[in-house]
């Protein structure tokens, strides 16, 4: 560590430290300024805990970008799931697919009514569902709240 660059960084540098010594309880602390005289013509160095304003920035700024970096790659990798996930279901007959809603319809219908549904009731949504199977856009916009895949032909 170079404590000697710039006009008075040497300066800084110690009055960072005797500050910082007067914040711990169990560092012997400077009692007048001749501390900083003395550590100055001694070339004191501080502690293996003690940082700098500027190092504790710094350190503050890597943390940051980590995280950010940590994020991104987080959204990459949920991006990428569903993508796999909707390639999956594009391969789907509609008969595969309702087996594959059919548990999504028997909770939104408990949800609803508090009970779960009669063979019949469910028969009839199947029916339903058949009939007019979901378009992949609907099926986009119901997953992941808007069309993140476009078809392409």
């Amino acid at each position: 560590m170079e404590w000697g660059r710039g006009r008075y960084p040497l300066l800084d540098f110690y009055c960072q430290y005797c500050d910082w010594m007067l914040k711990r309880s169990d560092e012997k602390k400077p009692l007048s300024g001749g501390w900083l005289v003395k550590a100055i013509r001694e070339g004191w160095l501080p502690s293996n805990d003690f940082k700098t304003q500027e190092q504790l920035e710094e350190t503050k700024r890597r943390r940051q970008k980590e995280a950010e970096q940590h994020q991104e790659a987080e959204k990459r990798h949920r991006e990428e799931e569903d993508r796999c996930y909707y390639q999956e279901w594009l391969k789907k007959v509609p008969e595969q697919r309702w087996e594959a809603e059919r548990f999504s319809f028997q909770v939104e219908f408990r949800r609803k009514r508090n009970r779960l549904p009669h063979p019949q009731e469910e028969a009839q949504a199947r029916k339903k569902y058949l009939a007019h199977p979901e378009t992949p856009e609907q099926y986009q916009k119901r997953h992941f709240g808007k069309v993140i895949f476009p078809l392409t032909t």
